[in-house]
């Protein structure tokens, strides 16, 4: 669960979900899947300056915009985001000065599935790797 406290300009704003994002089928080619995950999300909910919480249900139509469709089962629905997802304003309209938005992400759903540079040897490493060449 990830808590974010936008600042009072952004609670009169747009708030947007930035993450990376990957094609399945750029990944695993063949896979035949173009949609363009980002990350899996449970739930979108604020808390206001007086400790009421306000809830949007992930299968709300209101999370149209940089949402994928909702899955899993109907006791445990999540989606995707698309990279960038926007919050609709109706989950914090109304709040009393600021607000914390709390984000519950899905890990156990899915990853960012993206390819990654090898590691670099440590400096420390590569020393190591120096004096037993220089030894040898």
């Amino acid at each position: 669960m990830c808590r974010l406290e936008p600042s009072e300009k952004a609670c009169r704003a747009e708030i947007r979900l930035h993450s990376r994002s990957f094609v399945p089928e750029r990944v695993r080619v063949g896979s035949g899947d173009g949609r363009r995950p980002g990350v899996p999300l449970r739930g979108l909910s604020v808390v206001d300056g007086a400790g009421v919480t306000r809830l949007l249900p992930i299968a709300s139509e209101a999370l149209s915009q940089g949402f994928s469709v909702v899955q899993g089962e109907a006791d445990r629905p999540w989606r995707w985001t698309t990279g960038e997802a926007v919050v609709p304003p109706i989950l914090w309209a109304g709040t009393e000065g600021g607000f914390s938005l709390v984000v519950e992400l899905a890990p156990e759903e899915g990853t960012i599935q993206a390819w990654q540079a090898p590691a670099m040897a440590t400096s420390q490493d590569a020393s190591e790797v120096s004096l037993e060449a220089a030894a040898a």
